[in-house]
């Protein structure tokens, strides 16, 4: 199972013990995300659309105009673009042993999945059989 960009933002959190509250943070970055992918989408729609939804009583007429598949797509890619950011804002001021945590980190996320999960093989010369 592919991890979520939020897991991954909240793991940093950890290793870089960031001293403020990690749920508003977390919070905060997806509303930001949420917010900026909404705008995106919206930015490809005509003018009519744009004002017919940016006029509407019911917050939810959005969702007639935009598919969870482009809003899945576009919140990725968004997410994506502020985990680098975020990267590269906290980098200068990581420890050595911050940064090799969090290389490890985007190492183990690179592994296959489908070999994290699969049960350890055994050959007939095996000690432990």
């Amino acid at each position: 199972m592919e991890r979520k960009i939020i897991d991954i933002v909240a793991d940093i959190l950890e290793i870089i013990e960031y001293p403020d509250d990690r749920e508003q943070f977390l919070k905060e970055f997806q509303q930001t995300n949420h917010e900026e992918a909404i705008f995106n989408i919206l930015e490809q729609f005509p003018e009519d659309i744009k004002e017919k939804i940016k006029n509407a009583e019911d917050p939810n007429l959005i969702k007639d105009y935009i598919t969870e598949e482009a809003y899945l797509s576009e919140m990725t890619k968004v997410s994506e673009e502020a985990l680098k950011n975020f990267l590269e804002t906290i980098n200068s001021s990581l420890s050595d042993e911050q940064r090799e945590k969090i290389e490890k980190l985007f190492q183990n996320l690179a592994e296959p999945q489908s070999n994290a999960s699969a049960p350890e093989q055994t050959t007939p010369n095996n000690p432990t059989e």
